[in-house]
């Protein structure tokens, strides 16, 4: 049994030493993720904050809409915008048309 350790040993000081080596890499790539995790965290909070501003337009926009507005106005209160326009009177009509045929 000894012999069989004494084989054996060379194998374990190779896996011994790559070991160490993942464990370098392991400790290397979990201070990366420690940085981008950071990052991660700071735009979170700048994306909860813009959803919260845009929660609270959207409230406040929310609530103008359900307030009670003035009602349109009625047709006979605004005939005005459908009659046709007055005719033009002759001053003009004689300026217009007379100035016609000279282009």
């Amino acid at each position: 049994m000894k012999i069989e350790l004494q084989d054996l040993q060379p194998m374990l000081e190779a896996r011994s030493e790559e070991t160490d080596a993942l464990t370098k890499i392991i400790e290397k790539e979990s201070l990366e993720v420690d940085q981008v995790r950071k990052v991660v965290q700071a735009d979170e909070a700048a994306a909860n904050e813009a959803a919260m501003s845009s929660k609270a337009i959207k409230v406040c926009g929310n609530h103008i809409l359900l307030r009670p507005h003035p009602a349109p106005p009625t047709p006979c209160s605004a005939h005005f915008l459908l009659r046709p326009l007055p005719a033009p009177t002759t001053f003009f009509s004689n300026i217009i048309f007379s100035n016609s045929t000279a282009f």
